[in-house]
């Protein structure tokens, strides 16, 4: 049983733009499973990842989905974004969903949306998955997405001005200064250190991961309260053997 979907008027982050999003699953659930995406990308993930994932679950969970703000159907501007402005975004979605539903919330958060929860270390939220979270090293992430960003054709970086990142899919991002002088500031361990004693927290990570590449999500194993797996699989889970064993997996969990 498919909920009706929701009109974005009904949410407005701290900026006062219009969030757009998605309400699916099932209406009587007493459990609301937010889903937040990652980097560039809208309410559905790249290769479909969140619409595949909400699928197995709508039948016992409500599912929200909801874009960012300047990306998908969300109002805003690319180059405002940046991880607080986000996570202005998330919470204006958990207040909403808490003041409207009731019950439970669990999040399900994608690459930089692992960053954007930590970020926010929301209250109240029963569990949290992050799947394919982004380094524990903040200037390998900078450095990294510098280096995908200079490796696409008209792709250029510039901390003081606009950044301008063509994506695969055709689509041209843009990133402004705060996007980067909020992100160095960020500190991914000290971060999900202090959500992790909120939450009831799992991590899960691609062993094969081709945007996260090398060791540098295993001090995550540090933290103490989360528990830490790994699975078979690219950053997007693209394949569907993955994908189907990536859902086994938050279906057993939750």
């Amino acid at each position: 049983m498919m909920a009706k979907r929701a009109t974005a008027e009904q949410i407005k982050n701290p900026s006062g733009e219009r969030i757009d999003f998605v309400v699916e699953g099932n209406p009587h659930a007493t459990v609301t499973v937010v889903f937040v995406h990652g980097f560039g990308t809208n309410k559905d993930e790249g290769f479909n990842l969140f619409v595949d994932l909400a699928k197995p679950l709508s039948e016992n969970y409500r599912i929200v989905r909801f874009d960012f703000s300047g990306y998908g159907k969300s109002e805003g501007k690319q180059e405002d974004v940046n991880l607080l402005k986000h996570a202005g975004d998330l919470k204006a979605v958990l207040d909403y969903t808490r003041a409207t539903y009731g019950g439970e919330i669990y999040i399900l958060a994608f690459s930089m949306g692992c960053s954007v929860v930590s970020t926010l270390s929301p209250d109240d939220v029963k569990k949290t998955f992050y799947v394919s979270p982004p380094s524990t090293d903040t200037e390998t992430s900078i450095q990294n997405l510098k280096n995908r960003i200079l490796s696409r054709p008209g792709g250029t970086v510039d901390e003081d001005g606009v950044s301008v990142y063509p994506r695969t899919g055709g689509q041209v991002q843009k990133l402004g200064p705060s996007y980067w002088r909020v992100l160095r500031g960020f500190d991914p361990i000290a971060a999900i250190t202090k959500y992790s004693k909120k939450t009831e927290l799992k991590i899960i990570r691609p062993i094969e991961d081709d945007v996260v590449v090398g060791n540098v999500t295993a001090p995550y194993r540090s933290v103490p309260n989360l528990e830490y797996v790994e699975l078979h699989g690219n950053h997007g889970f693209t394949t569907p053997a993955d994908r189907q064993a990536l859902i086994q997996e938050l279906v057993r969990s939750l």
